[in-house]
């Protein structure tokens, strides 16, 4: 969640292009969710 934060705080803007990875057991669960996140406010 702190990466996530930091991501915000990076003055991304709507149609930038960024990358995003994720590691873990549940890493398709959080790539879904970042990318629903994402979708949905910029």
């Amino acid at each position: 969640m702190r990466k996530l934060l930091a991501l915000m705080g990076m003055a991304v803007k709507q149609n930038d292009e960024i990358t995003v990875q994720v590691e873990g057991d549940d890493e398709a669960a959080c790539a879904e969710a970042i990318e629903k996140f994402l979708k949905e406010n910029f």
